[in-house]
């Protein structure tokens, strides 16, 4: 039986990809277990099997663990000195600091690279399978993977839905095609244009796109009533309801980090202080679903603590905060409004549901003319707006609300599903799709 290494996978929203997985492969990884009474599923847990480290290996990790902390260091000043001009960052209290941050960060980006070599070198993987492979919690494994020769394929974990055309894009640091596997494999045909055209630009990418399916247990609630879901959420059946959903800061730059989360509580303030006046006010209620970031355990209470007083000093009535229950607020909204482009626009759509995107002046991806209706497929194609203030943001709302708006927006909507067949596919359907892929593809390479 051939071995898959998973890497980076989200083990709460994969499994049941996981488990079709392990129906037809050994599937390794090292936060893998086989679940109680399901002797049919082959997992491995590749630490259990690996055992500790030589005396060898271990120093070989230190040494490097040292070389990288430096490196990084020097970068994580030189950001901070950007992002705060005249705060001394190479003082030694603040080196200190900066350190303790770094190091652990690294270890567990090395560790990951490590182990994976080692458990290769003991038990030969046929192909490794990440989810997200640009971010570092699995982007090590791959290229270790690469470098042996053992083919590659991203899971996505997310939808790209608004990914933008390259060719409008105009700002320093947007990268091209960030992609690190052989093979990605995104939801539709849609991205799998989008991510083509891309890429043709860019020579270096060597990355082939695949439209299997996000094998991701359904968030969009399409088994949920939207009465049943308002009530079960508090909310009153005489008003319409307003989702506004956070964003997620991209730690490509530390200076980027905390500018980003400055200008993100400046645009929370625009859109309450841009409500209070607003006509669509008496006639709403309001919710807030935080990024997961903002919804973990350890900072939930005192951003939603934040978020309360902040809509109370301006006289709004208090708007319900969630950490979770995705799929309630989504099916519970008349309209949604976004900061940012996110992954989540793609399940508003598959429920008939208009979104306004607000791009406040830390995300603006370009200055060009027209680029708030050319800037992807779904603009172009009139499914959702985009606005750059609150005040504007009220106002699309608004016009959401009446009929002759949403017979327009449910017209725009049906042909963009035809064209790109967006016909909705269980979870099932898209894990059984990848897997035969995997084996055809395995099949061919022996």
């Amino acid at each position: 039986m051939k071995t898959v290494f998973v890497n980076g996978v989200m083990l709460d929203r994969c499994g049941v990809f996981l488990q079709l997985l392990a129906q037809k492969f050994q599937v390794a990884g090292p936060f893998l277990g086989n679940p109680p009474g399901r002797p049919d599923l082959h997992f491995l847990n590749s630490r259990e099997a690996l055992g500790p480290a030589s005396e060898e290996q271990r120093v070989a990790w230190d040494a490097q663990v040292t070389r990288e902390v430096s490196t990084l260091v020097e970068q994580v000043q030189r950001d901070l000195a950007i992002a705060l001009p005249g705060e001394d960052f190479e003082d030694p209290g603040h080196m200190v600091e900066i350190r303790q941050q770094v190091l652990p960060r690294v270890e567990r980006v090395l560790d990951l690279d490590h182990h994976f070599r080692r458990f290769q070198a003991s038990c030969p993987v046929s192909m490794v399978v990440s989810g997200s492979d640009y971010g570092s919690h699995s982007r090590a494994v791959v290229l270790a993977a690469k470098e042996l020769g053992i083919p590659t394929l991203n899971i996505e974990h997310g939808f790209f839905f608004t990914r933008f055309d390259w060719n409008l894009i105009d700002g320093p640091g947007v990268l091209p095609t960030l992609f690190a596997s052989d093979f990605a494999n995104l939801d539709n045909d849609l991205e799998v244009e989008v991510f083509s055209r891309e890429a043709a630009h860019f020579p270096q990418v060597k990355t082939q796109f695949l439209g299997l399916g996000t094998p991701l247990g359904d968030t969009s609630a399409r088994d949920l009533d939207s009465r049943t879901s308002a009530a079960a959420l508090g909310l009153a059946e005489d008003k319409k309801h307003v989702l506004i959903l956070g964003t997620w800061i991209e730690a490509r730059a530390m200076n980027s980090v905390v500018q980003g989360q400055i200008d993100l509580i400046d645009t929370y303030e625009d859109l309450f202080r841009s409500l209070a006046p607003s006509d669509v006010r008496q006639n709403i209620d309001l919710v807030i679903k935080v990024h997961p970031a903002d919804g973990h355990p350890e900072v939930f209470q005192g951003v939603k603590a934040g978020l309360e007083k902040m809509a109370l000093s301006f006289g709004l009535p208090m708007p319900l905060i969630l950490s979770d229950r995705l799929p309630e607020a989504l099916s519970a909204c008349d309209v949604a409004i976004t900061l940012g482009f996110s992954s989540v626009l793609y399940d508003i759509f598959q429920l008939g549901k208009p979104a306004v995107v607000m791009i406040p002046d830390f995300l603006v991806p370009s200055r060009r003319e027209n680029w708030q209706t050319e800037l992807c497929v779904p603009l172009r194609a009139k499914v959702m707006t985009v606005v750059e203030s609150g005040a504007d943001a009220w106002v699309q709302v608004g016009a959401a609300f009446r009929p002759e708006n949403q017979q327009t927006f449910h017209r725009a909507a049906q042909e963009l599903k035809q064209k790109y067949h967006l016909e909705y596919r269980s979870v099932v359907q898209k894990s059984a799709s990848i897997i035969t892929w995997m084996e055809e593809f395995l099949s061919r390479s022996e």
